[in-house]
C-alpha cells in the first residue's frame, strides 16, 4: 500500500487532497510517539479497572495524543534539527545502541529462565483491582447431583456439604441464589448439608409465576420449581431450617391467580398474603425453623461501572448512592414490613443492615472489596459478609453437630 501510493506521485488524488490535509500531516508527524504511547496507558487501565468503560478508553487515547504531540515538540523535533553534533557523538551512538540491546537481551533472557521476576507484587491499588474484576463472577449455580433431587429443570440447584443429610434450605430467585455460598459456610460440612434451590424471579409461594419478557425467566416454571421443592422440604426427615429469600421488586411482574396483569401492588400483595401465610404455616407445622429476607436493594448502577470509573476507583468513596435512589424500594418492602411483622415465630432478616449505612449504598466492604456483583446480586465476598451478619442477627441459631469454623464455598463450579 505504501509504495503503490509513493509511486502515484505527488499529484494523485489521494495522497493531493486527502493525505496532504493538514491534521492527517499533524497525525503522521507524531504517529510514532503516539504509537509509543497509546499501548502503555490502554494497557495499565486494563489491568486498573479490570474491563475499561469507553469513557476511560476515550481518555486515555486522548491523552496519548497530547503526550505524543508533547513528545514530538520537547523531544523528537529538538533532536532532529539540532545543527551542532559532536563526533565523539556520532562514533558513540552504534556502540551505544549495541550495549543497550545487549543488556536488553541479557535482561529478557534472564527474566525467562526465571520464570518471571521473583518476589514482584502488585501495587495494593491493583492487586484490590483485581480481586474485585473476580467478584464479578459467579459459577455457584447448579451442581451435578442437585437436579435429581429437585426432578425438574431449575436454573438454581446446588447442594453443599454432606448431601446425604441436608438441613437447611434456602429457597427462592436468585437472591436466594447469591446468599447460599456464604450460609454454607456455617450451615454445610462434612456431617451437615445445604441445598438452594429456585429460579430467576420466581418467589418461594407456591402457585405464583413469574414471566419478564425477554429473559431467562421464561425457561423454567415456577410453580412446578416451587411445588416440588416444598415437596422434597417437608418429606425430609433432616431439614430444620427454611431460608425464605425473595426479590420483594419482583412483586410487579409475578403472575397471581385470579389478578390481571396490571393490578396494583397493594392489590397484587393482598391476594398473595394467604397463599404466603399457608407456606409458611406448612413448614412451622412440620417443625422447621423459617426465617425470611426480602430487602435487597436493587441499585441504581451496577458493580462493573464502579470498577469502570477510574478516578472513583482510586478514591476511599467510591460509587456513592443515597438509600432514597434505590429502585422500587417502597411500598413492596414495606407491605412484607406489615405482614411478617405480625408473625412472632417468624424471623425477619434485613441485608439492608449490611448493604446500607448512614443512609448510603455500600458497593464495597471497609477493605475495598464488592459486596455486590451487577446491580442486585452479591458477590462471593458480599454472600460471605451477609452471612457473617446473619449469625450476628437474631435469626441465627447453629444446627447442632454444626462446624465450629466457617468454610469457603467460593470456588465452588459448576
Amino acid at each position: 500500500g505504501a509504495f503503490l501510493l509513493i509511486s502515484a506521485g505527488p499529484s494523485a488524488f489521494v495522497n493531493k487532497h486527502l493525505l496532504c490535509n493538514p491534521a492527517l500531516v499533524w497525525v503522521g508527524l507524531i504517529s510514532y510517539p503516539l504509537y509509543l504511547w497509546h499501548w502503555p496507558l490502554l494497557t495499565f487501565l486494563k489491568i486498573l479497572t479490570g474491563d475499561p468503560s469507553r469513557t476511560n478508553r476515550a481518555v486515555a487515547v486522548i491523552t496519548s495524543f497530547l503526550l505524543a504531540y508533547l513528545t514530538y515538540r520537547l523531544i523528537e523535533r529538538p533532536i532532529r534539527t539540532a545543527r551542532r553534533v559532536r563526533p565523539f557523538s556520532v562514533a558513540a551512538q552504534p556502540a551505544s545502541l549495541v550495549v543497550a540491546m545487549v543488556m536488553a537481551l541479557g535482561a529478557g533472557t534472564f527474566i525467562l529462565t526465571e520464570n518471571g521476576l521473583r518476589d514482584r507484587t502488585l501495587p495494593a491499588h491493583m492487586e484490590l483491582a483485581k480481586r474485585n474484576a473476580s467478584e464479578l463472577a459467579w459459577t455457584s449455580e447448579k451442581s451435578a447431583d442437585c437436579q435429581t433431587i429437585l426432578g425438574v429443570p431449575s436454573a438454581f440447584c446446588i447442594t453443599f456439604g454432606n448431601r446425604a443429610r441436608i438441613r437447611t434450605a434456602v429457597i427462592g430467585d436468585s437472591t436466594a441464589n447469591s446468599l447460599a455460598p456464604g450460609l454454607a459456610r456455617y450451615y454445610a460440612n462434612e456431617e451437615d448439608g445445604l441445598i438452594n434451590v429456585g429460579s430467576w424471579t420466581c418467589p418461594p409461594i407456591r402457585g405464583i409465576s413469574s414471566s419478564i419478557p425477554g429473559t431467562v425467566t421464561q425457561q423454567y416454571d415456577c410453580i412446578e420449581i416451587t411445588r416440588r421443592t416444598y415437596e422434597y422440604i417437608l418429606a425430609s426427615k433432616d431439614i430444620q431450617l427454611v431460608i425464605l429469600s425473595i426479590f420483594s421488586r419482583d412483586l410487579k411482574s409475578w403472575t397471581v391467580p385470579g389478578l390481571s396483569a396490571d393490578a396494583s401492588i397493594q392489590d397484587r400483595f393482598e391476594k398473595l398474603k394467604p397463599m404466603l401465610d399457608r407456606d409458611l404455616s406448612a413448614l412451622e407445622n412440620k417443625g422447621i425453623r423459617v426465617v425470611v429476607t426480602y430487602d435487597t436493594p436493587r441499585l441504581p448502577i451496577p458493580a462493573s461501572a464502579c470498577l469502570d470509573r477510574l478516578p472513583n476507583f482510586l478514591k476511599e468513596a467510591r460509587c456513592q448512592v443515597l438509600e432514597s435512589e434505590l429502585i422500587d424500594r417502597h411500598p413492596h418492602v414495606d407491605l412484607f414490613d406489615q405482614f411478617l411483622g405480625s408473625r412472632s415465630n417468624i424471623c425477619v432478616f434485613r441485608q439492608s443492615d449490611l448493604m446500607i449505612h448512614g443512609g448510603r449504598v455500600r458497593y464495597f466492604d471497609d477493605e475495598g472489596l464488592l459486596l455486590v456483583r451487577d446491580g442486585i446480586h452479591l458477590s462471593y465476598n458480599g454472600s460471605n459478609q451477609m452471612a457473617d451478619a446473619y449469625t450476628r442477627s437474631k435469626c441465627f441459631t447453629p444446627l447442632s453437630h454444626s462446624a465450629d469454623r466457617p468454610r469457603d464455598f467460593s470456588s465452588l463450579t459448576d
